[in-house]
This record gives C-alpha cells, sequence and structure tokens, in this order.
C-alpha cells in the first residue's frame, strides 16, 4: 500500500509494512525538503559515495 505525506508542499513518499509494523520513507524525497535541491537524486548519490569512502577509511 503507498500513502504520501505532505511537508509542507513537498510530497513524501512511504509505504507502510503491516507484517513488520513500520513504515519505509523516501531517503531522496526527505533529501529534497532539507536541502531544496534541484537534483535530490544526484545529490543522494553524491552523498552514498562520500559515506562509503568514509567508512572504508574507520
Amino acid at each position: 500500500m503507498f500513502k504520501g505525506h505532505f511537508f509542507l508542499v513537498v510530497k513524501i513518499r512511504t509505504v507502510w509494512d503491516k507484517e513488520q509494523e513500520k513504515y519505509y520513507i523516501s531517503v531522496v524525497d526527505i533529501i529534497a525538503v532539507l536541502t531544496e535541491s534541484a537534483d535530490a537524486t544526484a545529490y543522494w548519490r553524491k552523498l552514498k559515495q562520500r559515506l562509503k569512502k568514509m567508512v572504508m577509511k574507520l
């Protein structure tokens, strides 16, 4: 089942898992709201790359 929640005027995509009783929320939608990025998908892709590099250094 797909539902959307509105944060200001931006739609945040969510999915409710009945078996596990928890929501899954779109990270890209959250990034779009928090950063006001024109391309939240590219922002997320670059952030993941940087995080992977940081983890490998630890």
